[in-house]
C-alpha cells in the first residue's frame, strides 16, 4: 500500500521513531522523497487484512479479546514512543493480521488537514466493529457497551481510558 503526501504534512520524528525501533503493533513503513511529496509504503507481505479474513463471520470472544487487547497496545505503544494515537488508521480495512495472528495497525506520519479527537476516532472505530460482534451474546454487547460510555466522559483522558476501562473490559470477556 502506497500513499503520497506534501513534504511539508509529514512529521520527521515521528517516521524517524517508527523506522528505528520496529514497533510490533505497527506495520512497518519505508518512504522515499519524490520531489516536494513523501511517498510512504507499508511493508504488507506476510500479512492478512482484517476484513477479507473475517468476511462475514462474528468475531468469537477470543478473537474479539485478542483485538482489544492489540488495539490496548498500539495505543499505548504510540504514547511510549512519542506518536500521535490520532494518527492510527482505525478504519476496519486498515488493521492486518500477522502470522502469530496478531493484529497490526498502520500508523500515518503526518499532520492531519483537521484536529483530530482520539475518542471520536475510537468511536468510530467501535461503530465498524459492530457487524463483527455476536449480538445474541449478552456478555460482549455489555462490555462494548462499557467501552463505548467510557468514550464518552467530558474529561476523557486516554491513559485513564486505557487502564481502566479497556483493561477491565478485556480482562473480563
Amino acid at each position: 500500500m502506497i500513499e503520497i503526501y506534501p513534504l511539508e504534512k509529514c512529521i520527521y520524528y515521528q517516521i524517524k521513531m517508527c523506522q528505528h525501533n520496529q514497533i510490533s503493533s505497527l506495520i512497518p513503513f519505508d518512504y522515499s522523497y519524490e520531489d516536494d511529496d513523501v511517498k510512504i509504503y507499508w511493508k504488507l507481505k506476510g500479512f492478512e487484512a482484517l476484513h477479507k479474513k473475517e468476511k462475514h463471520t462474528h468475531l468469537s470472544k477470543i478473537e474479539m479479546e485478542k483485538l482489544l487487547l492489540n488495539l490496548k497496545k498500539v495505543l499505548t505503544d504510540c504514547m511510549d514512543y512519542m506518536l500521535e494515537p490520532c494518527q492510527l488508521k482505525l478504519e476496519w480495512d486498515a488493521i492486518y493480521v500477522d502470522q502469530n495472528n496478531d493484529y497490526r495497525f498502520i500508523y500515518l506520519p503526518v499532520r492531519k488537514d483537521e484536529e483530530t479527537d482520539i475518542a471520536k476516532e475510537l468511536k468510530a472505530f467501535f461503530s465498524q466493529l459492530q457487524p463483527y460482534i455476536n449480538l445474541s451474546d449478552e456478555e460482549v454487547m455489555i462490555k462494548m457497551h462499557r467501552l463505548r460510555l467510557g468514550l464518552e466522559t467530558e474529561d476523557f483522558n486516554l491513559d485513564t481510558y486505557i487502564n481502566e476501562v479497556l483493561s477491565v473490559s478485556i480482562g473480563s470477556l
